[in-house]
Order: structure tokens, then C-alpha cells, then sequence
């Protein structure tokens, strides 16, 4: 991992806090979180834990001169961050690295996830969904667009095929995906797909439950 490229890629991201009051360095936070959570830690607390387990391996890369964060100082510095600018950066990034390391891609999954932390216990909703396109061969996201409705998810895998190749590839997508125009879209784009088929679409659904059970 190369810290300069990374900082490069996330340069965009907008510092709002007072500089006289801040203790850690911006990119040095980023490049904890990021990279935390690509070896699967999932809660401030593991962050947090993760770096002073690896410190001496992130001073490898910059001087991390006051150490690493508190998860309470992690997730407020992280919640200043504006995350449309965040997913563009995250993006971007997974696409060098694919480009560079020559990674071929033959199977994409576009598929909706609620983000636990947004949860409204007063409306008893989750108030933020992604919709991610992830290389199945690679593990990389290729694209990321997200909505405040879960409704609103069918509305952006057209959006979110436009960000992606799709020729020569195989696009999955869960029951919610299967529609006639995303399937024409595909097809048209030189792609394949493979499609749930549940509920949503009884007629669909009662055709293969007569052919194939």
C-alpha cells in the first residue's frame, strides 16, 4: 500500500476542524480507518485497537507523531467527513489499484446494504443505503452511490451501471435488481446477467416455480 498514492486519491477531503486544536493528522487518521476496515474491523473500538496493535507498521509510512486516535476522537473526526466525497475518493482509489496491478474483472454483484450506524430508533428506520458494484474476483468496489430510502435502491442500479464496464461481464443482482429494463440495459451494454427471482415479481416467480420445481 502506497501512503503518497493514498493521500493523493484522498486529497479532496475537506478537514473542517480547527487546526490549533488538532491533535492527529488528517491523512494519518484516513489511512488508519481505510485501512482497518479492509482487514475487516468493523466498530471505533477495533479501529482503535487495530492501530496500536500495527502503530510501528503505520510509522512505516508517516510519523504518526501523536499516536493513534480514541474511537470516541475516530468516529468524530471520520463524522465531519462529507461521505459523497468519501465514496468518490474510496472508489477512485479501488479502481487505481485495479488498473495497476492488472486485475481483471469478469463478475460484478450490485447489491443494496443499510448502514447499521445511520439507524433512526425514533423512526425505526436505517436513514442511509448504499448500492455497491463489487468485483467478485477482485474483492474491489467499482462503484458506490447511495440513497436515503431503501425503496429508492431499484432507482440507482441504472445509475450505478453507468459508473462500471459492463461488457464481458456477468452482473448479478438480488431480487430487488430483477427488471425487465436492467436486464435489456445490460444485454445491450455486451453484458450477461444473473438475476434473483422472488415475490416481487409473482408472474416471473410462477413461471420457474412450474418449470423448474
Amino acid at each position: 500500500m502506497d501512503y503518497s498514492e493514498f493521500k493523493e486519491h484522498f486529497s479532496i477531503l475537506s478537514d473542517t476542524r480547527q487546526a490549533r486544536k488538532s491533535t492527529y493528522n488528517f491523512f494519518e487518521v484516513m489511512f488508519q480507518v481505510v485501512t482497518a476496515m479492509l482487514c475487516g474491523m468493523k466498530t471505533w473500538d477495533e479501529i482503535e485497537g487495530f492501530g496500536e496493535e500495527n502503530l510501528t507498521w503505520f510509522r512505516k509510512f508517516s510519523d504518526y507523531s501523536s499516536g493513534v486516535p480514541s474511537h470516541d476522537t475516530l468516529a468524530r473526526i471520520v463524522g465531519l467527513i462529507d461521505p459523497d466525497e468519501f465514496s468518490l475518493c474510496f472508489v477512485r482509489w479501488c479502481n487505481d489499484i485495479r488498473r495497476e496491478k492488472s486485475l481483471v474483472t469478469h463478475h460484478v454483484a450490485i447489491d443494496g446494504k443499510s448502514l447499521k450506524g445511520t439507524y433512526d430508533y425514533s423512526k425505526n428506520k436505517c436513514l442511509t443505503h448504499m448500492v455497491n458494484a463489487y468485483s467478485v474476483d477482485t474483492g474491489l468496489v467499482l462503484g458506490q452511490l447511495k440513497t436515503d430510502e431503501k425503496s429508492n435502491e431499484i432507482t440507482l442500479i441504472p445509475q450505478i451501471l453507468k459508473l462500471i464496464q459492463v461488457e464481458d461481464r456477468v452482473i448479478s443482482l438480488d431480487a430487488m435488481g430483477c427488471q425487465r429494463a436492467i436486464a435489456e440495459d445490460i444485454v445491450l451494454r455486451g453484458g450477461d446477467y444473473l438475476m434473483s427471482v422472488k415475490d416481487n415479481q409473482p408472474r416471473l416467480h410462477a413461471l420457474f416455480q412450474s418449470h423448474f420445481f
